[in-house]
C-alpha cells in the first residue's frame, strides 16, 4: 500500500502575523502625523518671521521717506519720532488729510505701522530703539504670540528667549512671545 502523505497547505495568515503587521503600520502612521504637525508648526513660524521682516522693511522705508524727523531730531537735540515701546502707537494727525509736521508724519507712520502688525500678526507688536552710540541706526523689534511652548526651542518656561540691552533702553521679548531683532539705518 502506497502511503500518501497528507499536506496542509497553508490558505491565509494568522492572527498573530496580522497584529504585527498592524502594529508596525500604526508606528509608521502615528510617525508621519507627527512630522506632518512638526512641519505645519514650522510653516506657521516661517510665515510670521517673513511677514516680521517685511513689517521691519516698512517701518525702514517710512523713516528714510520721512527724512525731516531725523534731521529735525538731529538738528534740535530732541529724541527721534521713530523711537517707541511695546504698546499702542498714541493717535494723531491723520496725515491722510491734514498737512503734518515731520514729528507729526512720524507719529502717523508708527499708529499705522502697529495697526498692522496686530491684525498681520497674532498678537502683534513692535518697538523701536537708538542703537547706542550711532544715532542715525535703529533696532526694530517684532513680536508675536505662538502656541508652540518655548520646550519646543529647547529653553525653559522661564527663561526669556530674546534680551537686547542698551544704553537708552532695556527691550525685553514680551513673555510668551516670539522676537525678531533687525538692526538698520534710515
Amino acid at each position: 500500500m502506497i502511503h500518501t502523505s497528507l499536506r496542509r497547505h497553508q490558505t491565509g495568515i494568522s492572527m498573530i502575523e496580522s497584529l504585527v503587521a498592524l502594529f508596525v503600520l500604526a508606528l509608521g502612521i502615528l510617525g508621519l502625523a507627527g512630522l506632518q504637525t512638526r512641519t505645519l508648526t514650522e510653516t506657521r513660524l516661517t510665515n510670521a518671521r517673513a511677514v516680521a521682516v517685511r513689517m521691519a522693511g516698512d517701518i525702514h522705508e517710512r523713516m528714510k521717506l520721512n527724512t525731516g524727523a531725523l534731521n529735525d531730531s538731529a538738528a534740535n537735540g530732541t529724541p527721534n519720532p521713530y523711537l517707541v515701546g511695546w504698546g499702542a502707537a498714541p493717535a494723531g494727525t491723520n496725515c491722510n488729510t491734514a498737512a503734518c509736521t515731520s514729528a507729526q508724519l512720524a507719529g502717523f507712520d508708527l499708529a499705522q505701522w502697529k495697526a498692522t502688525l496686530a491684525a498681520s500678526l497674532p498678537g502683534g507688536n513692535g518697538a523701536i530703539y537708538a542703537m547706542p552710540g550711532d544715532p542715525t541706526a535703529f533696532g526694530v523689534v517684532i513680536a508675536w504670540t505662538d502656541n508652540v511652548s518655548a520646550q519646543a526651542d529647547g529653553l525653559a518656561d522661564d527663561d526669556n528667549p530674546f534680551l537686547v540691552t542698551t544704553d537708552v533702553a532695556n527691550v525685553t521679548c514680551p513673555d510668551g512671545s516670539i522676537c525678531h531683532l533687525i538692526r538698520m539705518r534710515p
